[in-house]
C-alpha cells in the first residue's frame, strides 16, 4: 500500500486536487510513508531544467533591435532572464543599475518588467524591451550581455516572496553565465576582429604584427587606444632590435665590451618606460 501510494503521487503530483488526496491516505497508511513523499517528491519537485539560447551570438546596436532569446522549460511557468553587462552584477544586487543591469520579470530601478511564460510544449520567446536595450548598450561601442534564467513561481501578493527555482543555466554557477556581443556598428566588429588579432600576436611577442593589426583597428573604429597600443608595440619591437644587436656584436666581435654596456643600459631604460598595452573597452 505504502508502494503504491508514493508511486501515485509520483505520476501525479502536477494535479493539486490528486496531490492533496495521496497526501492525507500517506498520512493515514503510516508517518514513514509521509516522510518518504517529502523526501522523494518534493526535491524532485524542485529540479528545474531551463534552456536559453539567443537567435544570434551577436548584434549591431546602430542597425538591429534588440537580443532576442528561445527559451525551454517546463510546460505552462513563468521564466525570468536577467542580463547584465558583467558577469558578477548577476549576484550583486548592491551594484544592479539600470545600465548594467535587467530582469525580464523584475525589471530594473526605472524600466519594469513583465511576465514570460511558456506554453503547452514548455516553449517561450523574449525580446529584451527597447528601453532596457539602450541603456545597456546604446553609449558603449562593444559590450558582452551575460545571461542566466531561471523559473518563478509569482505570489502576486507584495508581503510574499516569489519562490524561485534555479534552472541549469544559472543558480550559483553565474561564472559560467553564456553571452551575447553588441557592437556599435559593423565597423566597430571589424575594429574589434583586428584588435585581438594584435593581442595575439602582442602575447606571441611579434610586434611588428601587433602593431599592423591595431592601425587596422584604428582604420574601422577610430579610437585613440589603438593609436596608444601600436606604439607600446613598436617599443617592444625596439628593444628586442637593440638586444638583437647586442647579440650579433658578440657573436661576430664587432662591439665593444664598453658599447654593449651603454646599449644594455639603453636597453634596461627603454623597458622601464614601455606602457602596458590598454584595455579597449
Amino acid at each position: 500500500m505504502l508502494l503504491f501510494c508514493i508511486d501515485q503521487c509520483l505520476l501525479g503530483h502536477q494535479n493539486k486536487h490528486e496531490e492533496g488526496k495521496m497526501i492525507k491516505t500517506l498520512l493515514k497508511v503510516s508517518p514513514l510513508a509521509f516522510a518518504l513523499f517529502f523526501i522523494i517528491l518534493i526535491p524532485a519537485a524542485q529540479e528545474t531544467s531551463v534552456t536559453v539560447s539567443p537567435d544570434n551570438e551577436y548584434y549591431y546596436f546602430d542597425s538591429e533591435g534588440p537580443p532576442s532569446f528561445t527559451i525551454g522549460a517546463e510546460p505552462n511557468v513563468v521564466v525570468c532572464i536577467e542580463l547584465a553587462t558583467e558577469k558578477k552584477i548577476l549576484i550583486d544586487t548592491d551594484n544592479q543599475t539600470d545600465k548594467n543591469f535587467y530582469s525580464s520579470y523584475y525589471g530594473n530601478n526605472s524600466i519594469g518588467g513583465e511576465e514570460t511564460k511558456t506554453d503547452s510544449k514548455g516553449e517561450a520567446s523574449y525580446e529584451l524591451p527597447k528601453e532596457a536595450w539602450e541603456a545597456l548598450a546604446k553609449e558603449k561601442h562593444y559590450v558582452r550581455l551575460y545571461y542566466r534564467a531561471y523559473v518563478i513561481e509569482p505570489s502576486y501578493d507584495e508581503d510574499i516572496e516569489d519562490k524561485i527555482k534555479w534552472g541549469t543555466l544559472s543558480a550559483k554557477n553565474w561564472e559560467e553565465a553564456p553571452y551575447v556581443e553588441v557592437f556599435k556598428s559593423e565597423k566597430v566588429a571589424d575594429g574589434y576582429d583586428y584588435m585581438q588579432n594584435a593581442k595575439k600576436y602582442f602575447d606571441e611577442g611579434d610586434y611588428v604584427k601587433a602593431a599592423a593589426e591595431y592601425f587596422e583597428a584604428y582604420k574601422s573604429w577610430s579610437n585613440l587606444d589603438f593609436v596608444y597600443n601600436m606604439a607600446t608595440c613598436y617599443m617592444n619591437a625596439a628593444a628586442e632590435h637593440y638586444d638583437n644587436y647586442i647579440d650579433l656584436g658578440i657573436t661576430g666581435n664587432e662591439i665593444t665590451s664598453q658599447e654593449r654596456k651603454e646599449v644594455e643600459d639603453l636597453v634596461k631604460q627603454l623597458r622601464n618606460l614601455i606602457p602596458k598595452i590598454r584595455e579597449i573597452k
